[in-house]
């Protein structure tokens, strides 16, 4: 079993990749236990064609979640809906209802003053995305170092 011979990842580590996946496609290579990565259309190391993009579809690579798996934009609606005053979680609602849904939900979490409580939030969804990616892959894995 892949987790059996590998080193014991760390969730929060792990979870932090997360914020490029926007960018970089990110695997986990099962043999050496470090994780690689090929950036997307548009970026200069796809556009430059620096690396073999075939070599990831070899079993040794596990990908890791990316922007769809992750879905930022269900995690902000998970927030507004959590947020305990009706005034501000029907203008986070709000804010996330339309274009510019990210931009708008940033100048309210900020002019709320719950800035702090959003990347909480956020890194607990991550470090849960995290932990259930490992179990699916069995894979080693421990909260912190």
């Amino acid at each position: 079993m892949k987790g059996d011979r590998m080193k014991e990842l760390i969730l929060d580590e792990l979870a932090g990749m997360f914020e490029t996946a926007y960018m970089e496609r990110w695997y986990y290579n099962t043999e050496t236990g470090g994780f690689e990565s090929r950036a997307e259309d548009g970026h200069e190391e796809y556009e430059s064609g620096e690396y073999d993009e075939e070599r990831f579809d070899d079993d040794r690579y596990i990908p890791l979640p990316d922007q769809y798996d992750l879905n930022d934009y269900e995690m902000m609606k998970d927030f507004s809906v959590s947020v305990d005053d009706s005034i501000k979680r029907n203008r986070l609602m709000t804010a996330i209802g339309g274009k510019g849904a990210f931009r708008w939900f940033r100048h309210s979490i900020a002019e709320f003053g719950i800035e702090d409580e959003w990347y909480a939030f956020k890194d607990a969804a991550y470090r849960e995305i995290a932990r259930r990616w490992c179990i699916r892959h069995k894979l080693k894995y421990s909260e912190t170092k």
